[in-house]
């Protein structure tokens, strides 16, 4: 289905249905525990972003190594799995303190991208893949002053994730990749057809 803002805080579907609404002076930051995020939206997530983290060690070596490539030729790193993501968040959104310490955790940079790794390896040795994914389901960006898939859900759908449905999980799950492109708000279309995506990723992977 084609959908269409009809003001900056709502999005719908072209016949009328709301798909998401945005709280203005949403920006926040809410906790929960992986036992309260159901199974279909955690997949969901996996799915968008790394579909084999119960069986990686952390880090993706050619993923890596095509990162490191890309960046050396100027192009975007990427290649990163869950694990690795969460190092980044962790050191963008509470390591960092000021906008040099901010830059330096985003850097396009083969050492940025190693020590993240390295970070990553360390963790998959201290934690359970659970706690990782716990705490990676807190922390994500998701556009629009959201960290974490409760405030996500809070903010585009205004529930918990308990009672998100797989389409509004996949669209959560598909912002991760670029909350400004895929933004349901500002990019509708866009945000859409990255749910969609996500939703067929599911369903190649048997995940529903």
């Amino acid at each position: 289905d084609d959908i269409a803002v009809t003001q900056v805080a709502t999005f719908t579907y072209t016949d009328g249905a709301p798909l998401a609404t945005v709280r203005p002076d949403n920006v926040n930051r809410i906790s929960v525990d992986l036992s309260q995020v159901p199974v279909p939206v955690q997949q969901a997530v996996l799915s968008a972003e790394d579909r084999t983290f119960f069986s990686n060690p952390g880090f993706d070596i050619t993923g890596i190594a095509r990162a490191v490539i890309n960046q050396l030729s100027g192009g975007i790193g990427g290649g990163s799995t869950i694990t690795q993501q969460y190092v980044k968040n962790y050191m963008l959104y509470v390591d960092a303190q000021t906008e040099a310490e901010r830059l330096k955790a985003t850097e396009q940079t083969p050492a940025r991208k190693l020590k993240e790794a390295r970070i990553a390896l360390q963790l998959e040795r201290q934690l359970s893949k659970d706690e990782i994914l716990n705490r990676y389901l807190n922390i994500v960006f998701l556009g629009n002053g959201s960290y974490g898939i409760a405030a996500g859900a809070r903010t585009y759908f205004n529930t918990t994730p308990d009672k998100l449905t797989v389409p509004q999980a996949a669209l959560l799950a598909g912002m991760v990749r670029s909350t400004t492109q895929f933004d349901p708000v500002q990019n509708p279309q866009t945000a859409l057809q990255r749910r969609n995506v996500v939703i067929d990723q599911m369903r190649q992977q048997q995940m529903i």
